[in-house]
């Protein structure tokens, strides 16, 4: 709902640190976790250049991968590069 989503939001503005903002995400907001993961390929992506692969993993506190680019559902939902560098846009 969109009063969840804003108290969501209210927590993690209100985060003092990384940390502290990914222990209110949590497992419990799995999609918030996997964004910011496409985001960063798609980031990467825009000023790498053609010719390179991009890999982006999220490791939780304890070490444990709550985000890889390569697993075959979220490479499938990540857009593919067109060879476009962000200056060239």
């Amino acid at each position: 709902s969109d009063l969840a989503q804003q108290d969501l939001a209210s927590q993690i503005l209100e985060a003092n640190t990384a940390r502290h903002a990914f222990d209110i995400i949590g497992k419990d907001y799995p999609d918030v976790i996997s964004h910011v993961g496409k985001q960063i390929v798609k980031s990467a992506r825009g000023f790498a250049g053609t010719g390179m692969t991009i890999h982006s993993v999220i490791f939780d506190y304890g070490g444990n991968v709550v985000f890889d680019s390569n697993d075959t559902e979220v490479r499938e939902q990540i857009p593919e590069d067109r060879g476009q560098r962000t200056e060239d846009r």
